[in-house]
């Protein structure tokens, strides 16, 4: 059995929470590897007891995810026959593309699509494209917001025909709260600092769901699920490479 998945419902008060922590309790003393996201900061006491981690993802204090770091596989450098830089680097692309058509909430389809070419070359400015030896890169060396709104701006300045300059005031007014001293700059500007060696971790939504913005909520938690989906892929290549069985598990509270 390659895959399995569960879905607990029933009615308030009717024990599912229990059940779930229950069944978590029991993956957990078998050492899998387990990741919950917590909308409601249910699993504090869990996380605890278990010498686990809880994050709170509404801060990037313990942890930040930047959503410019191309993430790649455990074996990405060990494939034969296998060019994991070009598929990731597409992959990605095509990821930021549904990730800014989350947190840009409004924004027109002509400025994403600009804001996709922009984007490319804003990689291009850090040295890195298809052809790029991902495996070989640090945090610090992907892009930042604070450098695309860097490169908006000079481009801003440099524009000459009308509909540049309209698509680029519009990116100007959407992205700039992202970088710099921007009021969401805290959650994404800057490196990817965000590692777990705990094998049982509660991302706390908490405190980002009570700001009542639905719109970085759902684009912070498709970053989340986005890493998630990395770690599910490394736990499958650590099984192959030591023929181990590690499970991984995922767990959305109140999905």
């Amino acid at each position: 059995r390659v895959n399995s998945n569960m879905v607990i419902m029933g009615k308030s008060g009717s024990g599912k929470s229990f059940s779930t922590k229950t069944i978590l309790t029991h993956l957990a003393a078998e050492n899998s590897k387990i990741f919950i996201l917590d909308p409601e900061n249910e699993y504090e006491e869990l996380a605890k007891n278990l010498g686990g981690r809880l994050i709170d993802v509404g801060t990037a204090s313990e942890g930040r995810i930047n959503p410019f770091h191309i993430i790649t596989n455990l074996d990405a450098d060990e494939s034969e026959g296998f060019a994991p830089s070009v598929n990731n680097f597409a992959v990605h692309l095509q990821f930021l593309e549904e990730f800014f058509r989350v947190a840009l909430d409004g924004i027109s389809s002509e400025a994403v699509e600009y804001l996709n070419n922009l984007i490319v070359e804003l990689y291009q400015l850090k040295h890195i494209n298809s052809r790029t030896d991902l495996s070989k890169l640090r945090a610090e060396d992907f892009p930042t917001f604070s450098e695309l709104c860097t490169l908006i701006d000079k481009k801003l300045g440099e524009a000459k025909i009308d509909y540049d300059v309209v698509q680029l005031r519009t990116l100007h007014n959407y992205i700039s709260k992202f970088g710099g001293d921007g009021r969401n700059a805290n959650l994404w500007n800057g490196a990817s600092t965000l590692s777990i060696k705990e094998n049982f971790t509660v991302f706390n939504f908490q405190s980002l769901l009570a700001n009542k913005n639905a719109v970085i909520a759902n684009a912070q938690m498709l970053l989340v699920l986005k890493w998630l989906d990395n770690e599910i892929i490394k736990n499958r290549d650590f099984n192959i490479k030591h023929g181990s069985n590690r499970k991984i598990i995922i767990v959305i509270d109140e999905a």
